[in-house]
C-alpha cells in the first residue's frame, strides 16, 4: 500500500491528467492546423498503400467472356460486363481511426475513471496501513477475474454497441505472430536498458522533490517469498497474460486512440502514459512505467497493430517475473 504522502502525490498526478484534457481539447480546437496535417489525421495510419479504404475488400475485375474459350478472337469494340453479374456494393465493414465519435470519448472517460478507482491509488485508500499482503491463489484468481471482466466490458462496448470489428480496428492481422514478436523484441531490448538507466538516474531526484522514501511495489517485494506452485502459476498468468491484454486494450487500444482523435496525438501519448504509470500506485515505478507507456504507444502508432505492444508488455512482465522468482538477488 502507498504511504499517505505517496498516495496524495499519485492522486494529484491523476487529477492533473484529467484536468488537463479539457484544456488540451480547447487548444486543439483553437490552434489552426495545416491542411496537410488535417488530411493526414483523417487517414487511418494503419492503412497501407495496398489497402482499400474503409475496409471494403477489393473485388477482382470480372474476366471477359472470351477468357475461357479455347478459340475465338477478341470481339470488336470495348467489352462491357453484363449488369446481372455485377456484385452489390459492400458497405464499410469498419470505422477507421478517425471514426471515433463523441460517445466514444465519453466511454473512454468513464473507462479511465473506472480504472483509476479500481486499479489506481484510489483503490488503495488514503494512508493504507497494510505492511504485507498475503499473495495467495485466491488473490490472483480475483485479479484474473477482474482483468477478464474489463476485457469483456471494452469488447462488449466496441462490438455490441458500436458495431466495430476489433480485428480490423486494432490491426490484429497486419502482422504474423512471428513478425510481431520479432518487432516487439527489436523495440523492447534496447529500450529496456535505456529505461532502467533513466529510472535509476531520476529516482534520487524524485525522492528529493517529494521528500518520500520510495519503495518498490509490494508484489515485487513479496514475489521471491512466494513458493506455492499454484500461486506462482497464477501470478505468471496474471502478469504475463492478463495484464498485457487488458492494459494494452484499455490504454493503447481505447484511451490513446480516442484521445488522439480529440487532442494532439503527442499529448494524448503523454497523458495516457502518465495515467498508465500512476494507476500502478507506486512512485518508485512511476517514471519507468510512464516511459514504457510512451514506448508502447509509439510502437502502436508505427506498426498499427495492437499485437506488438501486447507482446512487448508480456515480454517485459515475464522477464521481471522470472527474475523475481528465480533470478539472483542482485538482479532483483
Amino acid at each position: 500500500m502507498p504511504s499517505p504522502a505517496e498516495y496524495y502525490v499519485l492522486v494529484c498526478v491523476l487529477a492533473v491528467v484529467f484536468a488537463s484534457l479539457p484544456l488540451a481539447m480547447l487548444v486543439r480546437a483553437l490552434v489552426p492546423r495545416p491542411a496537410h496535417k488535417v488530411e493526414a489525421e483523417d487517414t487511418d495510419p494503419r492503412q497501407g498503400a495496398g489497402d482499400v479504404p474503409y475496409g471494403i475488400p477489393a473485388r477482382p475485375p470480372l474476366p471477359p467472356p472470351w477468357a475461357d474459350s479455347a478459340g475465338g478472337g477478341m470481339p470488336e469494340g470495348p467489352w462491357q460486363p453484363p449488369q446481372a453479374e455485377l456484385l452489390p456494393p459492400v458497405p464499410p465493414a469498419l470505422p477507421l481511426h478517425h471514426a471515433w465519435s463523441t460517445k466514444d470519448a465519453w466511454f473512454a472517460l468513464a473507462l479511465a475513471l473506472i480504472v483509476a478507482v479500481l486499479m489506481g491509488p484510489v483503490a488503495s485508500g488514503a494512508g493504507g496501513t497494510a505492511e504485507k499482503i498475503e499473495f495467495s491463489p485466491a488473490l490472483f484468481t480475483v485479479q484474473i477475474i477482474f482483468q477478464a471482466g474489463m476485457i469483456v466490458l471494452v469488447l462488449g462496448y466496441l462490438c455490441l454497441h458500436r458495431r466495430f470489428n476489433p480485428v480490423s480496428l486494432f490491426g490484429l492481422r497486419r502482422m504474423s505472430v512471428h513478425k510481431a514478436a520479432g518487432t516487439a523484441l527489436l523495440w523492447l531490448v534496447p529500450a529496456y536498458f535505456i529505461i532502467i538507466m533513466v529510472a535509476y538516474a531520476t529516482l534520487p531526484v524524485l525522492q528529493d522533490l517529494t521528500g518520500i522514501e520510495l519503495k518498490k511495489q509490494m508484489l515485487v517485494e513479496s514475489a521471491p517469498t512466494i513458493t506455492d506452485p499454484a500461486s506462482q502459476v497464477l501470478m505468471i498468468v496474471t502478469l504475463c497474460i492478463g495484464a498485457p491484454l487488458m492494459e494494452e486494450l484499455i490504454f493503447r487500444g481505447v484511451l490513446f486512440s480516442v484521445a488522439a482523435r480529440f487532442i494532439h496525438p503527442v499529448y494524448a501519448s503523454v497523458a495516457t502514459s502518465v495515467f498508465f504509470g500512476a494507476v500502478h500506485a507506486n512512485l518508485f515505478s512511476l517514471i519507468p512505467l510512464v516511459l514504457l507507456g510512451m514506448l508502447f504507444t509509439h510502437v502502436y502508432q508505427r506498426t498499427g497493430s495492437l499485437v506488438v505492444p501486447v507482446l512487448m508488455h508480456a515480454f517485459f512482465n515475464c522477464s521481471q517475473v522470472l527474475l523475481l522468482l528465480y533470478g539472483p538477488q542482485e538482479f532483483q
